[in-house]
């Protein structure tokens, strides 16, 4: 089964403004292990619902913790935890979780994980990183799926990219830490 992109693209403000990837990201994972549509607007309605705290129009002002990605989960109806270290990453995607992956995007990433709006950002902003959330898969006939949600959802852009456990693993560890204090379980 492939993992369905939920963009975050239709829902940044004018101006640029980049603080949707958390709830969309996780409307990616609850979709991928409840089995149903949930929508990137979902997301933000959830994580709203879970926060108490609305997003204003082309402020950066909504940015998302890991602790509120997993209460927004729970809204979308799944469970969200810590991850305890890389082999519960391993294991718990190979049952069947979705793991939200916050990243310093786009360091460490395999060529096509690097979606063509990031590649376009980097042209007006060389060198330039942020932190973003992310979400990946294991399906035992792909493999490692990777779902950063600044791709379009659309066209080649529509579903996550395969990417190998050492590609992820050094995603994951992209903030200089250990590749696991960056990962949340989401299950059923």
């Amino acid at each position: 089964m492939r993992l369905k992109i939920r963009s975050q693209l239709p829902l940044i403000e004018k101006g640029g403004v980049l603080d949707d990837c958390g709830p969309s990201s996780m409307a990616a994972a609850c979709s991928w292990v409840l089995g149903k549509e949930i929508s990137a607007s979902e997301g933000v309605a959830a994580k709203e619902k879970a926060t108490g705290r609305k997003d204003q129009p082309g402020v950066p002002d909504n940015g998302s913790s890991l602790s509120e990605l997993i209460k927004t989960a729970k809204v979308l109806g799944a469970k969200g935890r810590w991850a305890r270290d890389w082999a519960d990453v391993v294991a718990s995607a190979k049952s069947g979780a979705a793991i939200g992956v916050h990243v310093q995007a786009a360091i460490n990433y395999p060529p096509q994980a690097i979606s063509a709006w990031h590649k376009r950002f980097i042209g007006r902003h060389a060198n330039a990183t942020y932190g973003h959330m992310t979400c990946a898969v294991w399906d035992k006939e792909l493999g490692w799926q990777f779902a950063d949600p600044t791709f379009t959802g659309k066209g080649a852009e529509a579903y996550a990219v395969l990417v190998s456990e050492k590609e992820l693993k050094a995603i994951a560890s992209s903030k200089g830490d250990a590749p696991y204090k960056r990962c949340i379980i989401i299950t059923k």
